[in-house]
C-alpha cells in the first residue's frame, strides 16, 4: 500500500477484515494473499487479486485507496465487471 509502513498496512487490512466479518461478511484480505505469494512480483499479484476479486459480490476500499496503483487497477475491474463499491470503514469512536 502506498504511502505507509508494512506494519500499518497490515493493521488496516486486519482492521477492516476484522470489521466486516463482524457485519456477517466473508472477506478476501490481499495483504494476506500477498504475504502467501511473496515470491511473486508486482504484477502477478494484481492479476491473482483480480481472479480473487471476480469471486467477489463487493469491494470494500480502504481510505487513500486512490493513491495505490493496485487499489485503483482493482477498483477499475470492479467497476467493470459490475461488482459494487462498499463504503469506506469509518474510524471508531
Amino acid at each position: 500500500m502506498t504511502g505507509v509502513t508494512p506494519e500499518e498496512s497490515q493493521a488496516q487490512f486486519q482492521a477492516a477484515e476484522d470489521y466486516l466479518r463482524e457485519q456477517g461478511y466473508e472477506p478476501v484480505n490481499p495483504w494476506k494473499l500477498a504475504q502467501i505469494r511473496s515470491y511473486i512480483g508486482w504484477g502477478r499479484h494484481i492479476i491473482d487479486d483480480l481472479c480473487e476479486l471476480q469471486r467477489c459480490d463487493s469491494i470494500y476500499l480502504l481510505k487513500g485507496w486512490n493513491y495505490s496503483n493496485g487499489a485503483n487497477i482493482e477498483w477499475l475491474f470492479a467497476k467493470g465487471e459490475g461488482i459494487p463499491e462498499y463504503p469506506l470503514m469509518r474510524k471508531r469512536q
